[in-house]
Order: C-alpha cells, then sequence, then structure tokens
C-alpha cells in the first residue's frame, strides 16, 4: 500500500532556527512576512509561465493547499 503525505507549507528562520528544526508556518509572528512571501511567489510563478495549466493534479494541490 502507497503512503500519500499531504503537501504542506514550511517557513523557517533561518537565524534563530539555523538547522530548520522547527517549521515556523503556523506562527503568528510570520504571517506577514509567510503572506508578501506567498504573493511573490505567485508573482514569480505568473512571469515565468509556470502556472500548471498542463498539470491539472498539480493545480488541485495548489487550489486545496494554498491558503
Amino acid at each position: 500500500m502507497k503512503t500519500v503525505t499531504n503537501p504542506a507549507w514550511e517557513f523557517y528562520d533561518l537565524k534563530k532556527d539555523p538547522q530548520e528544526n522547527h517549521n515556523a508556518y503556523q506562527n503568528g509572528e510570520y504571517a506577514d512576512t509567510i503572506k508578501t512571501m506567498k504573493a511573490e511567489l505567485l508573482i514569480q510563478r505568473k512571469i515565468i509561465g509556470d502556472m500548471d495549466k498542463e498539470h491539472p493534479i498539480m493545480q488541485d494541490i495548489i487550489d486545496k493547499y494554498w491558503d
């Protein structure tokens, strides 16, 4: 039986956690930074044409897990 791992966002404060041991994505302290980074990621994906239109499975994952 194949095990499936759900996609998840990760965010590490490399100054406080240089070994990337603690995923700080759910930490409200970083909410504004993460929001800004996700907006920039979407901009960059559009610029380079990486919108997964030809990969509907990837688009479904993005739609489900973006926020």
